[in-house]
């Protein structure tokens, strides 16, 4: 067990992928973390949701998990650094020493695990390697009847046509 769990995503929508992310967290620790990226941008087709909105999401289905009810969660915006890893990098080490200091613990003494899932041939998941203090806790990926890996971009084009294939994607909330 750890003293904090972080996930880090867009969550544009929150789907059945990210709750493989939060099972797994759940299991290695009751403190967790989830940072919500791209929290500055406009909203777009590939944005559509602002940070609050996906947080609901998300703490809406907790809500709806009575196995989960126990959890301690905090979620933060965290805001795109184009061109700036090492200002990213940094603006997450101080959300989750934040974070960590509101949950009662100190972030220098506490075993924290970032979790999270490498795409493959995805350039999308490379700052799951940028924080070697923590232990990385990868998942398995989420894949489709079709064979195929869920995809936030497929969901969010089902959405806006009016699809309904994205349904059994994505929980309730």
């Amino acid at each position: 067990k750890y003293n904090i769990a972080v996930i880090i995503g867009r969550f544009q929508p929150f789907h059945n992928g990210h709750i493989n992310l939060l099972n797994k967290a759940a299991s290695l620790s009751d403190n967790i973390i989830f940072l919500i990226g791209s929290a500055n941008q406009p909203a777009t087709p590939k944005n559509p949701w602002d940070w609050r909105q996906r947080s609901g999401m998300i703490s809406q289905y907790v809500q709806n998990e009575a196995r989960l009810g126990a959890l301690n969660i905090r979620y933060r915006p965290l805001h795109d650094h184009s061109y700036n890893d090492p200002g990213w990098i940094e603006e997450v080490q101080e959300l989750v020493n934040d974070c960590a200091h509101s949950m009662g613990r100190d972030p220098d003494c506490s075993r924290i695990c970032l979790v999270g899932h490498h795409k493959d041939n995805d350039d999308s998941t490379y700052y799951l390697d940028m924080f070697p203090q923590w232990d990385y806790e990868g998942t398995h990926k989420t894949v489709l009847n079709n064979g195929k890996e869920i995809d936030a971009t497929d969901i969010r084009h089902d959405y806006f046509i009016g699809g309904l294939d994205y349904l059994d994607l994505v929980p309730d909330s």
